[in-house]
């Protein structure tokens, strides 16, 4: 078979990265700052001037593991300026949803100038959450099948060397591959990608009911996963990912949601319920002793749950807010988070005991910015105890309910909900789509659970693989094909 230089040089490369990143710390090398944008940049414009749209989007999937954030958007913004026109989309289409909220996100940031004048609130928003919607509509417009397969099998082999290479450290080093010793942006990030990975590889398991029709690297891949997400110390990832799968096959085959929602809440209350019982031998974490018992117990107290508490009291606290939103970059968000220093902790815990120094990194002349539904609601919760992904104050959703409304959030589910709808109608006239709906299905789930805990809706290094697989597999390729299935007459789905 011949070989494709692209793929193997990257894997090459990708894997003397990951390793000098373990083992020398080679993301904190000022290279990765200067260089790596001058040759994506110098890539990305020779592809898209060919045209060459997989090996573009390849260099996405690949700046998503190389780490710092600047990169990532200097990616997104590349993207954006390169395609520009032809990133519009028909309004016909499911895309309507996030242009509804967007223009409903411009009216809230208009009315809350009244309240107060906070003039960089939507622009630091838009840069954060919608720019990096770009890759949807890019891979939309111009993935059909073949690409899309050899976009995710490329992504897979990534993650297997990445996997790889967290093991050879961890035996060697006896550490994980988080921000401080090398590796991926964070553990929580290569908790993430072997997640996805997982959920690809096992929504083909689950069609076919057999390994051997899969890909001997994808088996190696789908065995190492779990060990490697439990080494990394993102056992929550692990969860998420069990019960994104789980609801994605029952709503799949059952088509009906009850079902899956009374075993949610069943599960739930089982995982409340071990904060009566006392069970010193499970362990929450490798390298601490807590026990699980403990974990819930605190989580009554944590910012998180106060949070989530006083979102369900907003309809009789502040109706307006509940109902209108206190605008885009205002409540909790990344971005708002980004200029709110005034009030913020100004050290987070590493671990051992010990914290660091937490600075603005933004330029001296962008004043830093509490903003009054803040200072009102959520500034007493910016000192917790316990800063954690499940306890601390950040949480995607929560900050776009608070921050779009009743309104704006319901038009960012029915986004979501339009495309799985479709993709349930289209797998029944198309054959072969089975597999990547139950994949998409559980992706998002996995998604949104996750962004229930952390700002992975504001993550670059997440939502570029999220909105280019999204894309991907709602592609106007399949939508074409369904189109033909249907009588002119009973079907107006267009893009």
């Amino acid at each position: 078979m011949r070989l494709n230089r692209f793929n193997t040089l990257t894997y090459v490369i990708m894997a003397m990265v990951f390793l000098l990143g373990a083992f020398f710390r080679v993301y904190n090398n000022g290279l990765f700052k200067v260089a790596v944008p001058l040759i994506f940049g110098s890539l990305a414009i020779l592809y898209y001037s060919k045209r060459d749209i997989e090996k573009f989007l390849k260099l996405a999937i690949i700046i998503v593991f190389l780490g710092h954030n600047a990169n990532q958007y200097f990616f997104i913004l590349l993207t954006v300026l390169l395609f520009n026109s032809k990133l519009l989309i028909s309004y016909k289409s499911s895309f309507k949803y996030i242009l509804l909220m967007f223009f409903w996100g411009f009216l809230s940031y208009i009315g809350n100038q009244l309240n107060e004048i906070n003039l960089l609130s939507l622009p630091f928003f838009i840069a954060s959450f919608f720019l990096p919607i770009a890759f949807f509509v890019v891979s939309h417009k111009y993935v059909n099948e073949k690409m899309r397969e050899q976009l995710i099998s490329f992504y897979l082999r990534i993650v297997l060397i990445l996997c790889f290479s967290a093991l050879i450290q961890f035996a060697i080093k006896g550490s994980t591959v988080d921000g401080l010793t090398g590796g991926t942006t964070s553990a929580h990030t290569l908790g993430f990608h072997s997640g996805v990975a997982f959920l690809i590889i096992a929504s083909k398991v689950l069609k076919i009911f057999s390994l051997k029709k899969i890909p001997f690297l994808e088996v190696i891949l789908l065995v190492l996963v779990l060990p490697v997400m439990y080494l990394s110390d993102s056992k929550y990832l692990m969860g998420n990912m069990v019960l994104a799968l789980g609801l994605a096959y029952m709503i799949y085959h059952t088509h009906n949601i009850l079902k899956p929602l009374i075993i949610t809440v069943i599960t739930l209350l089982v995982i409340l319920g071990t904060s009566v019982l006392k069970v010193d031998k499970l362990k929450f974490s490798v390298k601490s002793d807590v026990n699980i018992a403990y974990v819930s117990l605190r989580f009554v107290d944590s910012a998180k749950f106060q949070l989530l508490l006083q979102t369900i009291a907003l309809p009789k606290t502040d109706p307006l807010v509940f109902f209108f939103g206190s605008g885009p970059g205002t409540f909790l968000s990344r971005s708002a988070n980004s200029r709110a220093y005034d009030t913020m902790e100004k050290k987070v815990n590493v671990g051992g005991g010990t914290s660091v120094q937490v600075d603005s990194k933004l330029p001296s002349f962008i004043e830093a910015k509490t903003t009054w539904v803040t200072h009102k609601y959520a500034t007493r919760y910016f000192y917790t105890l316990w800063q954690g992904t499940l306890f601390d104050y950040r949480s995607s959703l929560i900050s776009l309910f608070w921050e779009y409304g009743i309104v704006g959030f319901s038009l960012f589910i029915a986004f979501f909900a339009s495309i799985i709808s479709f993709l349930h109608k289209a797998s029944k006239k198309i054959k072969g789509l089975s597999a990547p709906n139950l994949f998409l299905q559980s992706f998002i789930l996995y998604y949104f659970v996750n962004s229930l805990l952390a700002y992975y809706f504001e993550y670059p290094e997440t939502q570029i693989v999220f909105w280019l697989f999204i894309g991907a597999f709602y592609n106007k390729e399949v939508i074409e094909k369904y189109k033909k299935e249907q009588s002119p007459r009973l079907s107006r789905v267009e893009l």
